[in-house]
């Protein structure tokens, strides 16, 4: 999968490699190839041990764990391990030899989904999505290779009774239509600020709840004036239900504590009072 290759033939075995093996197979051929296998059983031995009793001290503190499990569709699996070059060329080079691939993984990240929710307790799973983003897709490519994925994936959780986390990095602004396509009351659409959340909110919000999305730069260069009044702006045009607040992707490591501390006073302050 490694890109680099070139353009011939040799490019394809791995694609046939998932298709004649099936997935969970292929993948642990693949995965010493690039991670040290020990490091890797030592992160899944301290998961085993650790997450129940991090999952039970996050409950003591008051706090409910949203989703404890992670899947993807298989464009972002190939995008990541081809590179995103390489990948972006296949479909166009050799799109049969890619959906051929991708069918194949499909029911497996389902059930890496499924088994996740199952084992956590917790009937939710993040469901990635970043390079396959509408703004870095064609509509003839996203409608073949992401949408039919994600949609049979987020239909399949729901049919099991969990919701989809859909943690969408880059833009989905142009597509956010098709989301209702989805089961309704059945998603999370968790935005990093990139995505029109207002947007969002018109087209979806009788159908899934929101999660976001006060940009991550606001939390490290901003002040606390700034961050409160972007909370109470979106709590304003997101709210007051279906909205839950969060930074965008993620609270980056450099935030500063005055900031972080001036984002939660503002969700504790309008939840107490309600959004006006």
């Amino acid at each position: 999968m490694a890109g680099g290759r070139g353009r011939g033939d040799d490019d394809i075995e791995d694609y046939e490699a998932i298709v004649a093996q099936g997935w969970p197979a292929f993948l642990r051929g693949y995965l010493p190839r690039v991670i040290d296998p020990a490091e890797l059983e030592a992160n899944r031995a301290w998961v085993k041990a650790h997450l129940p009793g991090v999952l039970r001290r996050f409950r003591e503190a008051g706090f409910v764990p949203l989703s404890c499990g992670a899947t993807a569709i298989p464009f972002e699996y190939l995008c990541g391990a081809r590179s995103m070059q390489e990948f972006f060329l296949d479909l166009h080079r050799r799109p049969d030899t890619v959906r051929a691939a991708m069918d194949v993984m499909q029911p497996a990240l389902i059930a890496e989904g499924l088994a996740a929710a199952r084992a956590s307790g917790i009937p939710a799973v993040w469901v990635g999505g970043w390079r396959s983003a509408s703004a870095l897709v064609s509509p003839r490519l996203w409608n073949a290779f992401v949408f039919p994925y994600l949609e049979a994936m987020v239909t399949a959780l729901a049919r099991e009774g969990i919701v989809s986390i859909l943690h969408f990095d880059q833009d989905w602004t142009r597509d956010l239509a098709r989301l209702r396509d989805l089961p309704p009351r059945a998603c999370v659409l968790n935005l990093d600020g990139m995505t029109d959340i207002r947007r969002a909110k018109e087209m979806l919000g009788d159908r899934m709840a929101l999660m976001g999305d006060v940009p991550p730069a606001l939390l490290s260069a901003g002040t606390p004036d700034e961050v409160h009044r972007y909370v109470r702006d979106l709590a304003r045009d997101c709210g007051p239900t279906g909205l839950l607040l969060c930074a965008g992707c993620d609270t980056p490591l450099d935030a500063l504590p005055a900031n972080v501390e001036a984002f939660v006073a503002a969700a504790r302050e309008l939840g107490d009072a309600g959004v006006r």
